[in-house]
């Protein structure tokens, strides 16, 4: 299967975004270059949805965060509330409820605590 470089990666994260046009004419151009930009690559959007699936695989395991400290970590940002820009305070607030946090989770938590 191929993969995308960054270049590729954004081009397409370029196209998908004007997706969200107002103007119907610019949505379906933009699907019609999607379409034509993964022909071009030699992907499908099932090979797309792999990629993704691949690379989310290969991120940091669950076993790299321990759960605790993550908790910790969350509770003193927690403590910090009104102190955290808005989407951290929002994120914060969120994740809070969860047992367990996905490594990209845990990741976040640890900006946010580490910018106390």
């Amino acid at each position: 299967m191929n993969h995308l470089s960054d270049a590729q990666r954004n081009r397409l994260a370029a196209l998908l975004g004007m997706l969200g046009s107002a103007d119907d004419g610019e949505r379906v151009n933009a699907s019609l270059k999607v379409d034509n930009f993964l022909r071009s690559v030699g992907l499908t959007w099932r090979d797309v949805l792999a990629l993704e699936r691949d690379r989310d695989a290969h991120d940091d395991p669950l076993d790299d965060y321990d759960q605790d400290d993550i908790a910790d970590k969350l509770n003193a940002c927690f403590e910090h509330i009104d102190d955290l820009k808005t989407w951290d305070a929002n994120f914060v607030r969120s994740v809070r409820r969860y047992e367990h946090l996905t490594p990209r989770q845990c990741k976040v938590v640890v900006r946010i605590f580490e910018n106390l």
